[in-house]
């Protein structure tokens, strides 16, 4: 009888542990998605869209992609409001974002963030991304070997950051009548201004962009009261 209640009660506490609530397992599942490169806009609250005049094929969310994600991890459960946590398996630290998941007409969405003026970025999560060494977890050794594994691969970002900035510079200046861009063809090109045709809604068909503001095909491309949006 003691070995059953002590099974009962071990059963009990480990569940409860393990327990979380819908809208947790709403936002990890959208992390995993979104590790994976998913499309995830169908997770995007429909009254966030609309008051901001968007679309799910013009609404452009910024994302996080880490191929060296090891575990997603549920650190605080209290909605509207969730955190997860995403750790490194090489480096030895964590990422935590925190999510605000809504009930929306018997369906959960989550309500994003939008950037400050002049970086009109959207962003899933409500907060920044935070980076946390794990010192428990990690040796002094550890650590430093951590930090310059980190260093490395951030420098290597920068490079191949520079390497496509150079790229799109080349790809900017070769810019003819025809060619494909983010926003469509292109139908004119002045000194620092192209036309592109691209039908927007009550806007018209062919405007006018900044040539630095215009990028190559599949960068997406953003139009918002009839005014092109570089994110």
């Amino acid at each position: 009888m003691k070995k059953l209640y002590f099974l009962l009660v071990s059963c009990m506490l480990s569940c409860s542990a393990l327990a979380v609530s819908p809208e947790a397992e709403f936002a990890k599942q959208f992390v995993d998605d979104m590790l994976h490169g998913k499309t995830h806009t169908e997770y995007i609250s429909r009254k966030f869209m609309q008051a901001h005049g968007l679309t799910a094929s013009t609404i452009q969310l910024d994302g996080y992609n880490h191929g060296d994600i090891a575990q997603t991890e549920v650190v605080s459960d209290k909605p509207p409001l969730i955190v997860i946590e995403m750790t490194s398996k090489q480096y030895g630290w964590g990422n935590a974002m925190t999510f605000k998941v809504v009930n929306e007409d018997g369906q959960l969405a989550i309500v994003p963030s939008v950037g400050p003026p002049g970086k009109p970025s959207i962003n899933p999560w409500v907060d920044d991304v935070k980076t946390m060494w794990d010192h428990k977890r990690l040796s002094k050794a550890e650590q430093i070997k951590a930090a310059k594994q980190e260093k490395a691969y951030w420098k290597r970002v920068g490079e191949e950051k520079a390497s496509k900035a150079s790229a799109d510079l080349s790809w900017r200046k070769g810019l003819r009548e025809g060619d494909e861009t983010n926003c469509g063809p292109v139908i004119e090109v002045k000194k620092t201004m192209v036309k592109i045709y691209l039908p927007v809604q009550n806007y018209g068909n062919e405007h006018w962009i900044k040539i630095d503001k215009i990028w190559p095909p599949g960068s997406g491309c953003r139009f918002v009261n009839g005014q092109y949006v570089d994110s």
